[in-house]
């Protein structure tokens, strides 16, 4: 009897299936190494970034590392191009539809993050690394101040990282004697703040905070003996005295000679590529492809929409005046934050228990800081949750309360740990797109008018006038950088938006001028969000759960707009597909 054979057919797409999985599989395998050997080469390259990105860096293959601050040499920098020219090849040869479905996420992420960073070498001298707020010389003792000692090797690399600052800020003054060959160099207003900022950082040496902070860090480290602890303090006086406080005093000295050789009074329009190069930022920060006209015009479009909104809400001025009368109490930070979690439950996927600290701003950097900020804690290490508050902020009631739901819950604190929980691969962390970050963080904000003990009315009123400054100042922006308009214009421009004192418009003014695309990666990020949120609206009906549309958003994690909106269609329709099958079933 002759026996029955697999027939040659069935035999020939059991072959297809087994080489494609075989295939698929070695894809897998080359993305995920081509990850690791970028997410090492990258995150070694700073140690602070190091240091506030991993906790324990051996368990991620981190044996050995460099302490350093990073190269500002154009060298360096056009090394880096050449590499990240190369990692885009061999990505090239990486089939996305052989890779697992995280990974092709993580596979169009990476893609885009490395084309954009083939444009920042091409700008190099553009990017201002002393700002007065966002500049090398202010983050730099916030993040020594709050370095985490959790073994010996971090102490020894927080003490080798004052021992390089001078030479750091040598490679500064270096990339600002080629800015200034090729006339880019900071207005004097904003040297002066520099000045100004190392002046009151320097007020103190004695009682400084970088003396108390250590010491109540090597103090709290059980692991040192009594012996041990006095020679580290020791030893970080020294490096205090010798190389942090000169660096900074030769800071000043540098910025000095700098004044009086910029004709900058304005935006980067003044620049030889300016304009290209506030594109390149309006895209790399709001985490889109716009140009500054489709900017302008989704502004205008913006402003018009809520300005019919607020005057709709204050129409009935007995309804306006009402809703005045119960302004919320100034709760305590932690309070704040107590009720923002219980708040939020009804719109937001649950999280395992997680805390918080609230800190405050050393007084030498509040002229300099936000009136709040969250410190992002290591992926491996997500307990520590650190809000710093700035007492000098005059932040109180409706305005406290929703800056703590910005920076903590619903908003970057929960975001971090929302995405620490999703296990999203170390690589991910390399990709800030600011734009899904902060938008995020101000559409949570938005939504925090509404949490607060206060009149829906008087909520919506001050919601909507938020966003109304917001689109306001997010228009300056362009105008400022883009169009090129001085103060004088700037002050006319305002005029017909209301009355502004002269003062407080050239305060605006010099910081737009000083962050060009700033406010745009929190407003534009934030109506990127709302416009998914509409779409996911139209197309769901009465199957959209908004915290269903919050769960997808987080789990995407920081992204471009684009590919976030890619998924989005995927997410809907497998929906809706679902629904579908189930009313089929019922049939």
């Amino acid at each position: 009897m002759k026996k029955a054979g697999i027939p040659v057919f069935l035999l020939f797409v059991i072959f297809l299936i087994l080489m494609l999985f075989k295939n698929t599989s070695k894809d897998s395998k080359d993305f995920d190494l081509l990850c690791q050997e970028f997410f090492c080469r990258e995150i070694t390259s700073n140690t602070l970034n190091l240091h506030y990105t991993l906790a324990y860096p051996e368990n991620f293959g981190i044996k050995e590392y460099p302490v350093t601050f990073g190269s500002l040499s154009q060298d360096k920098e056009a090394q880096w191009a050449l590499d990240a020219e190369n990692f885009m090849k061999r990505l090239s040869n990486i089939s996305p539809y052989k890779l697992k479905e995280d990974q092709r996420l993580t596979y169009e992420i990476l893609w885009d993050y490395l084309d954009s960073q083939m444009m920042d070498a091409q700008l190099f001298l553009y990017p201002e690394l002393l700002s007065p707020s966002s500049g090398i010389q202010s983050q730099i003792p916030i993040l020594l101040a709050e370095y985490t000692f959790r073994r010996k090797q971090d102490i020894e690399d927080y003490l080798a990282l004052i021992e390089e600052m001078p030479d750091y800020f040598e490679e500064i003054f270096r990339y600002e004697k080629l800015r200034s060959k090729k006339g880019i160099v900071m207005a004097d207003y904003t040297l002066s703040k520099v000045i100004s900022q190392c002046s009151d950082l320097l007020a103190d040496k004695e009682e400084h905070f970088l003396h108390s902070t250590f010491q109540r860090r090597i103090e709290s480290c059980d692991f040192l003996k009594d012996e041990e602890k006095a020679g580290y303090i020791e030893k970080n006086n020294y490096l205090l005295s010798q190389f942090f406080f000169p660096a900074y005093e030769r800071l000043a000295d540098f910025s000095k000679t700098l004044m009086g050789k910029s004709n900058r009074t304005g935006g980067l329009k003044d620049l030889k590529k300016g304009r290209e190069y506030y594109e390149y930022l309006l895209q790399t920060y709001t985490g889109t492809k716009y140009t500054a006209a489709d900017i302008k015009e989704k502004l205008t479009e913006q402003w018009k929409k809520d300005y019919n909104k607020l005057s709709t809400v204050m129409g009935d001025p007995s309804s306006f005046y009402a809703s005045l009368k119960k302004q919320p109490e100034t709760l305590s930070p932690e309070k704040a934050l107590l009720d923002l979690q219980k708040k939020m439950e009804k719109d937001f996927p649950s999280l395992p228990p997680s805390s918080f600290t609230i800190k405050y701003v050393d007084k030498a950097l509040e002229p300099y800081s936000s009136p709040a900020f969250y410190l992002t804690p290591p992926i491996d290490d997500p307990l520590s949750n650190i809000i710093y508050i700035n007492k000098s902020s005059s932040y109180t009631g409706l305005q406290h309360y929703t800056t703590l739901a910005h920076e903590g819950y619903p908003g970057h604190l929960y975001q971090t740990i929302f995405q620490v929980n999703s296990s999203l691969p170390p690589i991910r962390n390399l990709f800030s797109y600011t734009g899904y970050i902060e938008g995020w963080a101000l559409y949570t904000e938005m939504l925090s008018y509404y949490y607060a003990d206060v009149d829906p009315v008087f909520a919506s009123i001050e919601q909507l006038n938020h966003s109304l400054t917001l689109c306001l100042y997010s228009m300056l922006d362009v105008c400022i950088h883009y169009d090129g308009y001085t103060l004088e214009e700037a002050k006319e421009f305002l005029s017909t938006f209301g009355k502004f004192s002269d003062e407080g418009i050239t305060q605006l003014y010099q910081y737009i001028a000083e962050e060009p695309a700033n406010y745009l990666k929190y407003y534009i990020g934030y109506l990127e969000i709302v416009r998914l949120k509409e779409k996911a609206q139209e197309a769901l009906q009465d199957k959209f759960v908004l915290k269903d549309f919050h769960e997808f958003l987080l789990s995407i994690g920081p992204a471009p707009f684009s590919i976030i909106e890619k998924w989005q269609e995927m997410w809907i329709s497998h929906i809706l597909s679902f629904f579908l099958y189930l009313f089929k079933k019922l049939l």
